[in-house]
């Protein structure tokens, strides 16, 4: 994938204009972290970390997506003098930091799988990943999921009644994200089947 990014000043560039900090992973990695010697990496992110929003497209990287290529893994496409980079070139032995960022993805995945909690989450994603991809079909932009939500309303693929419901949902995923403290015992169980049965509806 090819990002359209402001141009790099610094090991750590910050521009205001566009709200980005771009960090350029050698430069900041310690020794141990093997792969970015390997490979150019970097970190982009905004300026100011918050979960306090409704829309995230003017933030959404997915507007600086410039191109996408999908190269075939066989020997024939490289041809003479040209060979695939290795793996263990790219994934070099011994590297800490990627067995420290494994264990993470290992912890999160058992923390998401059990429990009503991570089947909300999940069933809740995949409803919006849903709606967002039909809405940005009709209106051919990025949008948030309310905005995708009233767009399918005034196209009549969503009744009134559905709406309401999609927009009570988003605001209990939420809460159930940010303040998981404030959730009533036994609502995660009623919202969990109330989003399947609502994703079974629209999908037929």
């Amino acid at each position: 994938m090819f990002f359209g990014l402001p141009y790099l000043t610094n090991r750590i560039s910050i521009n205001s204009e566009h709200d980005l900090v771009n960090i350029r992973l050698l430069s900041i990695c310690p020794p141990s972290a093997l792969r970015p010697y390997f490979q150019e990496g970097y970190l982009a992110v905004t300026t100011d970390l918050t979960t306090d929003f409704d829309s995230k497209t003017e933030l959404d990287f997915r507007n600086r997506l410039i191109a996408k290529f999908s190269f075939p893994r066989s020997k024939g496409f490289w041809g003479t003098g040209f060979d695939q980079i290795p793996e263990t070139a790219l994934f070099p032995r011994g590297d800490s930091i990627l067995a420290l960022c494994d264990q993470i993805k290992v912890e999160l995945r058992d923390e998401l799988q059990p429990g009503e909690l991570g089947e909300f989450v999940r069933a809740w994603a995949s409803l919006e990943e849903y709606l967002l991809d039909k809405a940005r079909r009709i209106t051919e932009r990025n949008v948030s999921v309310p905005e995708a939500i009233r767009a399918l309303a005034k196209e009549g693929q969503l009744d009134s009644e559905q709406a309401i419901l999609l927009d009570s949902l988003r605001r209990f995923r939420n809460q159930v994200v940010h303040s998981p403290a404030k959730v009533q015992r036994g609502a995660l169980g009623e919202w969990l089947e109330t989003t399947r049965a609502l994703t079974a509806k629209l999908l037929k």
